[in-house]
């Protein structure tokens, strides 16, 4: 919920809008004859000058034409189209997995297919043709990492999650010399994370990682359960299964010779920094947590605080934001507190349907009620639901507070003073809003989670920074 929007949000905004070109060294006007009798190849332009989308169409041997949705800023999402037609000089498909549609004529003039992408709202969406490969984003930190020489050791590891049923998968980073090692576990945001929490073609903890252990500290990464390598049920789990999880992962490292037992720390970004919390208040042997845009809200409020604050950015009117976020509270609150799931989504509904009545605007209504089922599923009626302060509360170890300033998911101001608040009793206690940095920790201009993917910047070097010299400090 709290790293890619939220998996509710994030299918609505991989296609939020659309109007898309190219850099002019990758796409090139098509031919005088690339009308549909042509139309086989890629189609790439920019919707709303911020998301880079190219159509791919092929025609198989025998049957109609096929074609898939690429977002490419968006870590190259592929998005199947569920129907297509084409004629000589028009373009009709739709996709049910975003609830889009689009409809497109030739224009000779501009060879161009061009056309409204439609989904709750309408935008222009202008395609021409893809001549060679499409580039993708750079990632300069990954690349540096990956090609060249690592000065420490990647070791692939197996444990026990929250029981023996739950077998985890993950890599051990260990630095040169001789140990032991202050060691930290990487706990990922939601989602079905692996160990290098891949956001929008970032990999998160891969570059969080090599930096921290490129500093003498030793680090664990690992696949949620359910994901990459490990097992278990991804779909059934909520927080409290992935905190159980990561209790493994502690309990995992203090069998190891060469970490040092005595410090041994948990870094969680966004859901990870409510799970990081949990397992310091059940184990006093934790060395220190690092909560990295880490909430104090519970879940109802900050995500219709989210939902609000994505919309202004995104440029809807502020009265209509308040709406939306009202009508948000009141779905969440009632799914939070549900007895079950069927009732959760019939209350959600009934709320809905109501504000829907009082002529407030909603994007997608098609697309809201469909995503019903993902809103009522068992994590997000546990993510609702939950309040991290009781947990912080019994929080007694170091604590490295962090958030960036244009975080539009965990809102800095609200969310720092919460954590400073329900950690007045701790001794050891950083809180610092690092300026113009977004929710995964990159320089950005809004914040927007539009922007994520179009950023070259994995993580923004003051952040690094921020964290390891506190790290460091706290492993003396």
């Amino acid at each position: 919920m709290f790293k890619n929007i939220s998996s509710v949000v994030a299918s609505a905004m991989i296609l939020t809008s659309l109007g898309f070109t190219l850099p002019a060294d990758a796409a090139e006007a098509a031919s005088p004859d690339a009308s549909a009798d042509h139309i086989e190849g890629n189609w790439g332009g920019t919707l709303a000058g911020a998301l880079h989308l190219v159509l791919h169409i092929k025609k198989p041997a025998t049957g109609p034409y096929a074609a898939v949705l690429e977002s490419v800023d968006q870590g190259d999402v592929m998005i199947p189209v569920d129907k297509l037609d084409v004629t000589p000089d028009h373009i009709n498909l739709s996709i049910a997995a975003v609830h889009g549609s689009y409809e497109a004529k030739w224009d000779d003039g501009k060879k161009a297919w061009v056309g409204t992408w439609t989904q709750g709202r309408s935008a222009p969406l202008n395609l021409t043709r893809v001549v060679g490969e499409v580039p993708k984003p750079k990632r300069p930190q990954e690349d540096a990492i990956e090609q060249g020489a690592l000065p420490y050791s990647r070791q692939p590891v197996k444990f026990d999650g929250a029981n023996a049923n739950i077998k985890l998968a993950g890599t051990f980073n260990l630095p040169q010399g001789s140990g032991p090692f202050p060691t930290v576990i990487l706990i990922a945001g939601s989602g079905p994370n692996t160990r290098d929490e891949d956001v929008l073609g970032h990999k998160e903890f891969l570059v969080l990682s090599d930096y921290l252990t490129r500093r003498g500290i030793a680090v664990l990464c690992y696949d949620k359960r359910g994901t990459g390598e490990s097992s278990g049920d991804y779909e059934a789990a909520t927080t409290d299964d992935f905190a159980a999880d990561a209790e493994g992962a502690v309990s995992y490292l203090r069998s190891r010779s060469d970490v040092d037992v005595r410090h041994i720390g948990l870094i969680g970004h966004s859901e990870g920094g409510l799970i990081a919390p949990v397992v310091a208040a059940h184990d006093s042997k934790v060395g220190f947590i690092v909560l990295l845009a880490g909430p104090a809200m519970r879940g109802d409020k900050l995500l219709a605080e989210q939902i609000y604050l994505i919309a202004k950015a995104s440029g809807a009117p502020d009265s209509r934001g308040v709406s939306i976020r009202k009508v948000h509270e009141d779905m969440f609150a009632a799914i939070a507190n549900a007895p079950n799931q069927a009732q959760a989504k019939s209350s959600a509904e009934a709320i809905f349907d109501k504000a829907v009545e009082e002529h407030r605007t909603f994007a997608d209504v098609d697309q809201t009620k469909a995503n019903l089922d993902q809103l009522t599923s068992p994590w997000m009626r546990h993510m609702l639901g939950y309040d991290p302060v009781p947990a912080l509360r019994k929080v007694k170890v170091p604590v490295l507070a962090l958030n960036g300033s244009l975080d539009l998911q965990v809102p800095p101001k609200e969310d720092l003073a919460g954590i400073k608040d329900a950690l007045r009793d701790d001794k050891d206690v950083t809180v610092i809003e690092l300026p113009k940095l977004n929710h995964l920790f990159q320089s950005a201009n809004t914040g927007a989670p539009f922007e994520y993917g179009r950023i070259e910047e994995t993580i923004a070097p003051v952040a690094l920074d921020t964290i390891g010299d506190w790290v460091v400090t706290h492993t003396k």
